[in-house]
């Protein structure tokens, strides 16, 4: 209960009771939900943004500090120019941004960049976010770190047309009469 105690007049005093349980309920099941959602967003793999319309990150998770090495403060409330992104990458960048506000739907691309930890291939994923009325407001981003990925197909194809010419070499070997 919560109580309050007021003079409606002088020499009078009254006392009103209200119940909060459902209130303190209501406050507990936000913090609980807000708990869950900020633990979800800091131990993603995967590094999420939120775009405003003038390109300005108006969240970056955590994850961008371990895959990239920029840290999140740094990229906060700015452009990918102001975040010091080269402007080739930046006016790339942006025009996917702006496709995804224009187009309305998802949109998906590989980007590929020098990151202070070093070249990195991400995927990235781009999702409208729409206000009540239906309007895109925001973008929001998912990038998942292909790297290793990239580098492993990359050697698994090298491998295979290696593997490929030995076996040609060997042919010829035999037609030639050499085995």
């Amino acid at each position: 209960f919560e109580v309050f105690a007021y003079c409606p007049r002088p020499r009078r005093f009254a006392t009103v009771f209200q119940d909060i349980t459902e209130r303190r309920g209501a406050a507990e099941a936000l913090r609980e939900s807000e708990a869950r959602y900020r633990s979800l967003v800091e131990n993603t793999p995967d590094i999420i943004l939120r775009t405003d319309r003038q390109f300005r990150h108006i969240f970056v998770s955590p994850a961008v500090e371990r895959i990239t090495g920029l840290k999140a403060a740094e990229c906060f409330g700015k452009t990918f120019r102001d975040a010091g992104f080269a402007e080739e990458q930046a006016c790339a960048w942006e025009a996917m941004l702006e496709k995804t506000f224009r187009a309305g739907i998802p949109q998906e691309a590989e980007v590929r960049f020098d990151s202070p930890l070093g070249p990195l291939v991400l995927d990235w994923r781009l999702f409208p976010e729409r206000d009540a009325s239906g309007s895109i407001q925001t973008v929001l981003s998912l990038l998942r770190d292909i790297t290793g990925d990239k580098r492993a197909a990359d050697q698994n194809a090298r491998l295979k047309a290696q593997l490929e010419q030995a076996q040609r070499r060997e042919s010829i070997g035999r037609l030639g009469g050499g085995g």
